[in-house]
């Protein structure tokens, strides 16, 4: 047993001198190799980047311990040019006093399908003739056995039913001429396959002449677009209709001439369900008592003298023209 113990101590001593020999050679086979990569790195470094320095010297380091010809990595001071803007337009300048305000383009969707053209009508009748042509007629043998009794009352009847030609229905107009005239601009339901829009007349202190415009109110900081445009509607024409703004987004922008009340309008597109404006509404009183309160409402100070409901095409022949460039793109 003596010897047995002794001879695996022998055994142990031997492994733990070659694990020794074998590290220690690695390590000097190591350096052996990295060193002329070092020094190489170094007597190029003015040619390279301080980071790539850096990175190469680090990694180095690590495998064969610290060296003092490495000098510091430092960053550098000096900060990149911002590059310049592109854009031709240049930045606006804000402007404190500025008077913004928000409209309502309040339209009324078409109730009607609008009737057909010439060439609609003829392409939808040549293709139900086409239809009628290509659809196979019905095999009375497939139902009764030819000379059947059931098949000979069967042909009685068809002889029955194509001995009255009536001629096919065709689509009625509900509207006619005559009702289109006699409808005012003030009716709801005028121009049935078409969408109108309302406009409001109102006095232009600056011309000193009425024009007819969108329903338009100051923007308040407590309020959004979509808060103001219906306050434009309901503070000048009533809270007798049933509106409500299709979305939060404004449908176009709207810059009027030198010397107006306002500086930029936010054109806020509506829907009206049911109801009629009524241009003689006044707030109460107690809202109106003083100017104070007036400019608190925000909404447009001038007078509604009418109001009416137009098409695209007559919104085009009365309104100014700097207005219908910002609503043409939206009324196509």
């Amino acid at each position: 047993m003596s010897l047995i113990s002794g001879r695996n101590q022998i055994n142990r001593v031997h492994g733990s001198v070659h694990w020794e020999v074998s590290v220690s050679t690695q390590m000097l086979i190591r350096n052996t190799f990295i060193q002329p990569l070092t020094d190489t790195l170094l007597s190029s470094r003015r040619n390279w980047p301080v980071h790539t320095i850096a990175r190469a010297c680090s990694s180095t380091d690590s495998q064969s311990g610290p060296s003092s010809s490495v000098p510091p990595f430092s960053p550098s001071k000096t900060l990149l040019p911002v590059r310049p803007s592109t854009s031709k337009n240049p930045r606006p300048t804000p402007k404190p006093n500025a008077s913004l305000a928000a409209a309502a383009l309040l339209s009324r969707s078409p109730l009607l399908l609008r009737p057909l053209s010439e060439f609609e009508a003829a392409y939808y009748q040549y293709q139900r003739e086409l239809n009628q042509a290509l659809s196979k007629p019905i095999r009375s043998s497939f139902f009764f056995r030819p000379g059947s009794h059931a098949a000979k009352a069967f042909e009685l009847s068809l002889g029955s039913q194509s001995a009255i030609e009536l001629p096919p229905a065709s689509d009625q107009d509900l509207t006619t001429q005559v009702d289109q005239k006699t409808l005012s601009l003030h009716n709801l339901e005028r121009e049935p396959h078409r969408s109108i829009y309302l406009l409001v007349k109102q006095l232009n202190p600056q011309k000193k002449e009425s024009q007819w415009q969108l329903p338009t109110s100051r923007i308040l900081t407590t309020d959004n677009l979509t808060q103001t445009s219906l306050r434009a509607v309901h503070a000048s024409l009533g809270p007798n209709m049933d509106i409500w703004s299709i979305g939060k987004v404004p449908a176009a922008v709207y810059i009027p001439p030198t010397g107006d009340e306002f500086e930029k309008v936010w054109v806020m597109p509506q829907r009206i369900l049911r109801g009629k404006p009524n241009p003689s509404f006044r707030p109460s009183s107690s809202t109106t008592s003083n100017s104070a309160s007036q400019e608190k409402e925000g909404h447009n100070h001038a007078t509604v003298q009418d109001f009416a409901w137009f098409t695209s095409d007559e919104i085009r022949k009365h309104v100014d023209r700097s207005l219908w460039d910002a609503l043409e793109p939206i009324l196509r």
